[in-house]
């Protein structure tokens, strides 16, 4: 077995523990109301504010429970220094994934990478929470709507309808939205989380799906259509700000008893995201880390304060310190925290410069 087959199952069997013990992400049931995942601090997200994707999901997110991480940013080495960052002390203890990348010749390579969680990068800033409607519609609702009608989905409205798909018939039956609203205790609310289960059945539909279907209740194959299932309404809350609620009908026993191979896993997650796609929820890209710049830092720092009345006369002289930093001086980034001794003499060989001496630092 392969090292990265080793790490994805010692995952697989991670998660396997956590369904017996009831606290995997899909049994942290979440309303619309809070911070989805809010004991990882979202779905895993990159540097750039993408998402991860598949197994290295669903992975980051098991070892985020497994090791009490609250941020959802990973970051390999590389990414951490190139921001500005360093990683806290006493956190040297790392997290392995499969990385891919295309080469030259067209193919493409998996390779063991490194990174670090957010909780583990010193003074790393919060990200700000955003949803996939954010900036495409009015509001949530208005966005749902629309995105329910163009699924094309055929629906069958009734007040004695109770939320139900009919695979032979393809068809969701649903009570009317208004009846929701004056009926219901959660409103509207309910009315799209019921809608949004029934179409993550709907998009499995033999006629655009070619994956597992649902099985008799206890079966295997029953089990890992659930899983896929959950997967993917578990991104659809997290991504659109609704609720989340777990199934408890039994379905993880199975992997529970039996502990498949970790491909079982991954499979489930392709099949979480091609449910998402044919229903047409966007993905959506949080706010990126923002970037520490020693020399932006330096340069505010060192910045000569200009009164109002001098404010045109400051814009048309050449600044000092960008001056003294192009002319002379070269800071050369070995730390990202300096030494109080390296400091004081940078601060005080920029001071004499700016001054007219002429200084030569030796570090």
């Amino acid at each position: 077995m392969s090292a990265a087959s080793e790490l994805k199952q010692d995952i697989a069997e991670k998660f396997y523990d956590q369904l017996a013990e009831r606290r995997s992400v899909l049994d942290h049931g979440f309303r619309e109301t809070e911070t989805p995942l809010s004991m990882i601090g979202g779905w895993p997200v990159g540097p750039s504010g993408y998402p991860f994707k598949d197994f290295n999901a669903l992975q980051l997110m098991t070892v985020s429970l497994d090791r009490g991480f609250t941020s959802p940013i990973y970051m390999k080495s590389e990414q951490i220094k190139k921001n500005g960052y360093y990683i806290a002390k006493g956190e040297s203890k790392a997290t392995k994934i499969e990385s891919t990348y295309k080469q030259e010749d067209g193919d493409f390579k998996s390779v063991m990478a490194v990174c670090f969680n957010g909780d583990q990068i010193k003074n790393l800033p919060q990200n700000k929470y955003t949803y996939a409607w954010q900036g495409l519609a009015d509001n949530r609702d208005a966005f749902l709507d629309d995105m329910i009608a163009k699924t094309g989905a055929k629906f069958s409205f009734d007040p004695m309808n109770a939320p139900y798909y009919e695979r032979s018939t393809d068809t969701l039956y649903m009570r009317p939205q208004t009846e929701y609203a004056t009926k219901h205790a959660d409103g509207k609310s309910a009315y799209y989380n019921d809608v949004m289960f029934l179409l993550a059945d709907w998009a499995t539909h033999p006629s655009r799906y070619h994956g597992v279907q649902p099985g008799e209740q206890g079966s295997e194959q029953d089990s890992q259509y659930r899983l896929g299932r959950q997967l993917a309404l578990l991104q659809i809350a997290s991504r659109l700000g609704m609720t989340y609620e777990p199934d408890d009908s039994g379905w993880a026993n199975n992997y529970i008893n039996s502990r498949p191979n970790w491909q079982e896993l991954e499979r489930a997650a392709k099949a979480a995201d091609t449910i998402l796609k044919t229903i047409g929820v966007p993905e959506v890209q949080q706010e990126p880390v923002r970037s520490k710049v020693w020399k932006q830092e330096a340069s505010q720092a060192f910045r000569p304060t200009v009164q109002p009345a001098d404010h045109q006369q400051a814009q048309q002289q050449v600044d000092p310190v960008q001056a003294f930093v192009e002319d002379k001086i070269q800071v050369v980034h070995v730390a990202d925290k300096p030494s109080k001794q390296v400091g004081k003499a940078v601060k005080k060989a920029a001071a004499q410069k700016l001054n007219g001496a002429k200084q030569t630092l030796t570090l």
